[in-house]
């Protein structure tokens, strides 16, 4: 619980942007695919997966969801399949060519 705990805090961090030190992430090769889908899908099915060992399966139905949303940012972030409306607004704004690394 504590490693999706510091995975939520750290994505949550990097979305805000409020400082260079959290924006390290732009630019830099996979960076983008790091924080946008990795550590949050990540921190997310860690979550559930520790909600259940606390809780059992009684309150798998109101997990579900959120570890299949963990499931589903993990799967496009590995397959680079992130969509151009996802990330913080900050992100969003900034030109393509500024986003990415060799593109």
């Amino acid at each position: 619980m504590l490693a999706a705990a510091a995975l939520l805090a750290l994505t949550a961090w990097c979305w805000a942007g409020r400082s260079p030190r959290a924006r390290w992430w732009v630019g830099r090769q996979l960076g983008a695919q790091l924080v946008l889908a990795a550590a949050p899908g990540l921190g997310l099915l860690i979550l559930g997966g520790g909600l259940l060992a606390l809780f059992g399966t009684s309150v798998a139905l109101l997990i579900a969801p959120l570890m299949l949303i963990g499931l589903v940012l993990e799967l496009a972030g590995m397959l680079a399949l992130l969509p151009g409306w996802w990330g913080p607004a900050w992100y969003r704004r900034l030109p393509r060519g500024r986003r990415h690394v060799g593109r």
